[in-house]
């Protein structure tokens, strides 16, 4: 008859622990889904609110689409006789839209950064900012990405990153200009709204990609925020989050956007990206 205490055995203690180990490895993978899922959530969230941030700054700008950046990946490149920088310019988007969805310019975070003599300000990967797509990851040191490479202001290195680009195509062959003399497009001209790519989430590093498509997308360049179909996200179910123009989102897989060289829909003797379903270049329709 035992007396005293009663103890668990070596063997009782051995059974308790395989147990657990065993509820977490059946557990942290659902854990880890239901995480992944969650930032899909946020991200698809922060793509409308792009969404709803410009459309109405179109709607009090003359049916105007807000700049979508400068070509090259200079964002410090002087754009007028005033000195004007690219990202100081008020209808670059990144300065237009945040203001409608309550959150502070890129000019404004870049003139802290300014002031604190570093980039601490400027967000980038692991930021909660609207700027940042939660899954993204932080690109590792000395790749061709954003947030690796610095330019400078006034002789100080600063770093930039942005995951929500507007659609570089949308004002291909456009007559009109900015006073800064480059393209401009307008919500008007688009004729298909719910299949045209208003804007999307680009991809944070050159190995979000499997490596059988970096041949396809070629030369693209991750440092600018000037980007069409080749730059997009993979890591939203192989795919990125895509805001087209009527303000509606959702997920457009990687591969249906980079590996469709058919008849295009637009130019019906051209051989491109635009179909029925998917719109990169309205213009030549809608003119």
């Amino acid at each position: 008859m035992r007396t005293g205490k009663s103890a668990f055995t070596l063997i009782e203690l051995m059974v308790v622990v395989a147990i657990i180990a065993l509820l977490l490895a059946i557990l942290l993978p659902s854990l880890n889904q239901a995480r992944a899922q969650a930032k899909d959530v946020k991200c698809l969230s922060s793509v409308r609110q792009w969404g709803v941030g410009t459309i109405m700054w179109s709607d009090e700008n003359n049916g105007d689409l807000p700049w979508d950046g400068p070509s090259s990946e200079i964002l410090s490149q002087t754009v007028d006789a005033d000195g004007t920088q690219a990202f100081e310019v008020p209808y670059f988007f990144a300065n237009a839209v945040p203001p409608y969805v309550a959150v502070e310019r890129y000019r404004q975070l870049m003139e802290t950064a300014l002031k604190q003599g570093d980039a601490r300000d400027v967000p980038v990967p692991g930021d909660k900012s609207i700027f940042v797509c939660p899954s993204a990851e932080k690109p590792s040191p000395g790749a061709d990405l954003p947030g690796t490479v610095p330019f400078e202001v006034d002789g100080t290195p600063y770093y930039y990153y942005f995951n929500y680009v507007i659609n570089s195509k949308l004002e291909n062959g456009s007559k009109d200009r900015w006073p800064i003399g480059e393209e401009k497009a307008r919500l008007g001209w688009i004729r298909n709204p719910s299949v045209t790519v208003l804007l999307f989430d680009m991809r944070s590093t050159v190995n979000e990609i499997p490596p059988s498509y970096t041949e396809i997308v070629g030369g693209n360049n991750l440092k600018r925020v000037h980007a069409k179909w080749a730059e997009m996200a993979y890591r939203h179910k192989e795919g990125a989050n895509v805001l087209f123009a009527d303000g509606s989102g959702r997920p457009v897989k990687f591969a249906y956007a980079n590996t469709r060289q058919q008849r295009d829909y637009i130019k019906p003797n051209f051989w491109g990206y635009n179909q029925p379903d998917l719109i990169w270049s309205p213009l030549d329709r809608a003119r």
